[in-house]
């Protein structure tokens, strides 16, 4: 098993044919030291079932995932599997948008939104049962970006309201 740094980032030196397993070390699936031994197991079968690869994983802050994810599009990994919540699965999917390499998800937040809408298996035996054995799917993605800046340019003010009595004002 590989060393966990300060940050929880724990990787080996990845191979060029590497798969990648980014995680939510707060995941209830990961809870408990038995438990993630036997998430790890499996996952690691799976993805050697699917592409020969072994792994390397990351579980550390948000900064130190999306650079393992970046350094997996840069080795043309042959698979990154994200086990987490939403916010977890966004970290992977934003980065890997148009790189061609699959993402795996292995349900595991609160809402799983993502992996519902999708109908992906939701279970972690069916998820990883999915990784070893299932297609490939292209999903549409797309970029929204807003700001709030105060209302649009000659808008001003909102005109004062009349006065009620319908006589003048008085001066």
């Amino acid at each position: 098993m590989p060393e966990s740094t300060p940050n929880g980032y724990r990787e080996h030196m990845a191979g060029p044919t590497d798969a990648l397993v980014i995680a939510n070390p707060r995941s209830r699936l990961l809870a408990g030291g038995s438990k993630r031994e036997q998430v790890e197991h499996d996952v690691r079968a799976a993805v050697l079932a699917r592409t020969g690869a072994d792994l390397v994983w990351a579980d550390g802050d948000k900064a130190s995932v999306e650079a393992a994810v970046d350094a997996a599009i840069a080795r043309s990994a042959p698979i990154v599997v994200a086990i987490g919540g939403d916010g977890t699965i966004r970290i992977a999917a934003e980065r890997l948008v148009g790189t061609g390499i699959p993402l795996a998800v292995i349900p595991a937040g609160t809402g799983n939104l993502f992996s519902g809408a999708l109908g992906l298996p939701i279970t972690r035996s069916a998820a990883v049962r999915a990784i070893a054995n299932g297609g490939e799917r292209e999903v549409d993605a797309g970029a929204v970006s807003w700001s709030v800046a105060g209302p649009p340019p000659g808008a001003g003010s909102p005109p004062a309201a009349p006065d009620a009595g319908g006589g003048a004002a008085p001066a």
